[in-house]
């Protein structure tokens, strides 16, 4: 999760600007997906999601130990892919017409 400090008066508050974490943990496998999303608009292209990526990549392969982190991520989101490659992963495959948006493909 990430947050933005801002200031009013005297007080320093923070405000929740995105959520990330992990999906379909195996912890036989030790294998998760990845998920995270800034949903203030105002807050993206400042490396939030970079640093959010790397902060849980951390965690889950050197405090939980696991082996593979994967995620899914459309191929119109160009700053989603452009943190993602700067964390590491690399690209496996695509899928084709795997959403379905408005009536279309």
């Amino acid at each position: 999760m990430n947050s933005t400090k801002f200031l009013v008066g005297d007080r320093v508050y923070l405000r929740t600007i995105g959520t990330g974490g992990f999906l379909r943990i195996d912890y036989m496998w030790r294998t998760a997906d990845l998920s995270i999303m800034i949903g203030e608009k105002e807050e993206w292209a400042k490396g939030y999601g970079t640093e959010a990526v790397r902060l849980l990549l951390n965690y889950d392969f050197k405090s939980l130990n696991f082996h593979r982190i994967s995620l899914g991520v459309f191929n119109f989101s160009k700053r989603a892919i452009c943190a993602y490659e700067k964390a590491g992963f690399k690209k496996e495959g695509a899928l084709r017409d795997g959403y379905f948006c408005d009536s279309r493909k």
